[in-house]
């Protein structure tokens, strides 16, 4: 009769091996995208919530966008600062895209935002 032994180290490292069909466990995303759908203005605030800097390259709607977007701002956010961009009527300062509505208030509407570190997208 033939046994096999297996040292402890390597008992719990088996144990710990994913299982097929378990759900994978997401990664943290480095932006928070905070949205204001039904104001005027419209505000989309992102958030950089890494350790390290990182760069808004656009930032959109998802929901039949218009043809000028996304608008391109390229703005550096520094680990732990955010933005604030403006759209609708109402809309005014540094950080004003349009004074167009990009949300639809449908309920499939977002935004959605390319950074240096992907592309992030968040429902109203």
């Amino acid at each position: 009769m033939r046994y096999l032994f297996i040292s402890a180290g390597l008992a719990a490292a088996l144990f710990m091996l994913p299982v097929a069909g378990s759900p994978a466990v997401a990664a943290s995303s480095p932006v928070k995208i905070t949205l204001a759908c039904y104001s005027n203005p419209e505000k989309t605030t992102i958030k950089n919530v890494s350790t390290h800097s990182l760069t808004v390259k656009t930032v959109g709607s998802t929901y039949q966008p218009y043809s000028f977007e996304p608008f391109t701002v390229n703005k550096v956010l520094a680990a732990g600062k955010s933005v604030t961009y403006q759209t609708g009527s109402k809309a005014k300062g540094a950080n004003e895209l349009s004074h167009d509505y990009i949300y639809n208030n449908n309920g499939s509407d977002g935004a959605r935002v390319t950074t240096s570190a992907g592309t992030f997208t968040k429902h109203c």
